[in-house]
C-alpha cells in the first residue's frame, strides 16, 4: 500500500498480469466493434450528486479535491476513474461525430437502444441525434428493437401535424405493428388527427405504470360504484406496464397499482378517469354509437338519442346479415 490511503502500488510482476488482462479483454472487445476512449479522472460535485437520482441512499465516500494552488475551488471535485456519469455531455458529441462518419452498426444500435430506454422508461432528455438515428434506420429498413419505435413515436407525437408524408407514413406502420402485438399506449392517440388508428386502441382507455420489470405488479379498480377488482399485469417493454379499459361516457375509473418484489410491497398513488368524450368526428363502430347515445340521454338529446339508436340498430342488422358463423 502506499502512503495514501485506499491506493496500492502495483509492482512490475503485478502489472505484467495486469497488461496481459488488458490486452486479451482488448482484443475480444473489438471483435464486437467496440473502440476504447480515455476519460478524466476528475468529476466535479454537482455530477457525482446525480446519481442520488438513480440510486436509493446513495452516500459518496471518496477524495476530495478543494484547492487548486494556493487557491480554494468554487466547486469540489473528486478523484475517481470508476464513476462514468461525468461524460454524459461529451457522449452525445462523440457519438454525434461518430455517426456522422459512418459508424459501426453495433455500436450505434446499443447507443439509441440505451437512449431510447433512458427517454421512454426513466424520462429522461436526450439529444435528438437519437431519434434522427432511429428514423433513418427504418427509412432504410433495418429491424430494431421495439424500445426504439416506442421512443421515437412518444417523440414524434407532440408535434404530429409538423411530420412529412414520409415520417407519417413510418408512424402509421409503427403504431399498427405495435397494437398488433398489444403494445398499446394511450399518447398513441395523439395520431388520430393525422392518422387512421389501429382499431384495438379507438375504444380502449389506457393505463400506465412504470416499475422493476422483474417485480409482479397489480392494477386494483373499480367503475363508478361497482365493486373493487384486482388483475395482475404483464410488463410490456423493460419495466413499462400498460392495462386497457373500455369506459362509455360519463363512467369513473378509479385505480392504483401495487408492485410486489421480495418481502416489499409498493403502493402508487390513487388515479381517477371520467370519460367525458363525446365523438364529433362520425361514428366509426358500436363503441362510438353507445357512447354517443350515453351522451345524449345525459344531455337530454332525444332526437339524435334516437338517429343514434337507429344507426346502431341498421349496423347490427348489416354485420349480422354479412359476418354469419361458418
Amino acid at each position: 500500500y502506499s502512503s495514501v490511503k485506499g491506493c496500492m502500488i502495483i509492482r512490475p510482476y503485478g502489472y505484467a498480469i495486469w497488461e496481459n488482462i488488458q490486452k486479451i479483454m482488448d482484443k475480444k472487445f473489438k471483435e464486437t466493434g467496440h473502440e476504447n476512449v480515455y476519460m478524466p479522472m476528475f468529476i466535479p460535485e454537482s455530477l457525482l450528486n446525480k446519481e442520488k437520482e438513480h440510486v436509493e441512499g446513495f452516500a459518496p465516500e471518496v477524495a476530495w479535491v478543494t484547492y487548486g494552488g494556493s487557491e480554494k475551488l468554487e466547486e469540489r471535485i473528486i478523484a475517481q476513474t470508476l464513476f462514468t456519469g461525468q461524460h454524459n455531455g461529451r457522449m452525445t458529441e462523440v457519438f454525434t461525430s461518430y455517426y456522422s462518419k459512418g459508424g459501426k452498426k453495433l455500436i450505434i444500435d446499443a447507443y439509441i437502444a440505451y437512449h431510447s430506454f433512458l427517454y421512454f422508461v426513466k424520462h429522461k432528455k436526450v439529444n435528438e441525434i437519437v431519434f434522427k438515428a432511429i428514423y433513418n434506420q427504418l427509412e432504410e429498413g433495418r429491424d430494431i428493437l421495439d424500445i426504439c419505435k416506442l421512443s421515437l413515436l412518444k417523440f414524434w407525437s407532440s408535434k404530429t401535424k409538423d411530420l412529412s408524408q414520409q415520417q407519417l407514413k413510418i408512424a402509421g406502420k409503427l403504431l399498427n405493428e405495435l397494437c398488433r402485438d398489444n403494445k398499446c399506449f394511450e399518447f398513441f392517440k395523439q395520431y388520430g388527427d393525422v392518422l387512421p388508428l389501429p382499431y384495438n386502441i379507438l375504444d380502449q382507455t389506457i393505463v400506465e405504470y412504470y416499475g422493476n420489470p422483474e417485480a409482479k405488479v397489480l392494477i386494483h379498480f373499480r367503475f363508478s360504484q361497482d365493486e373493487n377488482e384486482h388483475a395482475e399485469i404483464m410488463t410490456v417493454c423493460g419495466g413499462v406496464f400498460v392495462k386497457s379499459f373500455t369506459c362509455f361516457y360519463g363512467e369513473s375509473l378509479t385505480y392504483y397499482f401495487t408492485e410486489e418484489y421480495g418481502n416489499k410491497v409498493k403502493k402508487s398513488q390513487v388515479y381517477n378517469i371520467v370519460n367525458n368524450t363525446i365523438n364529433t368526428e362520425g361514428n366509426n363502430g358500436r363503441f362510438d354509437y353507445i357512447n354517443d347515445m350515453l351522451a345524449s340521454r345525459e344531455l337530454h338529446d332525444i332526437a339524435t338519442m334516437r338517429k343514434l339508436m337507429h344507426g346502431y340498430c341498421v349496423q347490427n342488422y348489416v354485420t349480422d346479415q354479412y359476418f354469419k358463423p361458418i
